[in-house]
């Protein structure tokens, strides 16, 4: 079994590290895109207020749920794959 060495040059790995940067913002900016468009969408509605603001437990619930999805993903992100957390 023939096993090879590769070595990237410096000028390489910027590359890469600039190429990789680059879709983490992208991503990042699409996520706050969508997340200015919902909080938007949820000022405006008079249901989604209505139903928000129509009971204590509605609102706690839901920032109970948004800090289990952090945390949940905070867990996940040290269990992937860098392929899988770049896709």
């Amino acid at each position: 079994m023939n096993e090879e060495i590769l070595f990237s040059s410096p000028e390489q790995i910027a590359r890469d590290q600039q190429r990789f940067i680059s879709k983490v913002y992208g991503w990042m900016a699409a996520a706050l895109a969508i997340t200015g468009m919902v909080a938007w969408w949820a000022s405006t509605s008079e249901a989604a207020l209505g139903f928000i603001y129509s009971n204590p437990g509605i609102l706690i619930g839901l920032m109970i749920v948004k800090l289990l999805l952090v945390g949940s993903l905070a867990g996940w992100v040290n269990k992937m794959s860098s392929q899988t957390a770049t896709a």
